[in-house]
């Protein structure tokens, strides 16, 4: 419990658009990986992303997607299976790892979150309460934004 996952969004143009969300049910690491990756592709094919390039710090995710890794537990297994119905939404798509000291954007939104610090604002912040691999119209509690700055 109080896993986090997190997102950070950024246009070609530059825009940037930051999520971050608290789990609440039972994630290993990996899982709260997942969870962010199918987060930020739901988010992206919302607001229009045509090919997507998608980067993370873990290793094991980003072998998975790209099958340089087999997925054996069966939690993981039915996350690969949702990133695949989620690709196919998309025009292209990427995952590419990222060392962490490259993804200090999301990972400040993550710390934030599992630590109870404000967000920063402008985040755009919900509670999952269930797996993205159960997911519901109901999986969310609500979706808040916090305070933009002019």
């Amino acid at each position: 419990m109080g896993a986090r996952a997190s997102i950070v969004l950024m246009a070609p143009s530059g825009l940037c658009t930051k999520y971050a969300a608290r789990l609440e049910f039972k994630a290993t690491n990996n899982i709260a990986e997942y969870e962010g990756l199918i987060l930020g592709l739901n988010k992206a094919k919302a607001l229009g992303a045509k090919p997507l390039l998608a980067k993370t710090d873990s290793q094991v995710i980003v072998g998975q997607v790209e099958k340089e890794y087999l997925a054996r537990e069966p939690e993981l297994i039915k996350y690969l299976a949702t990133v695949r119905v989620l690709e196919r939404r998309l025009q292209g798509f990427t995952l590419k790892y990222i060392p962490r000291a490259e993804n200090a954007k999301a990972d400040e939104l993550a710390k934030a979150v599992a630590n109870n610090l404000p967000i920063p604002s402008g985040t755009f912040y919900q509670v999952l309460q269930a797996l993205a691999t159960q997911l519901t119209t109901k999986a969310f509690k609500s979706i808040l934004v916090t305070e933009f700055e002019d």
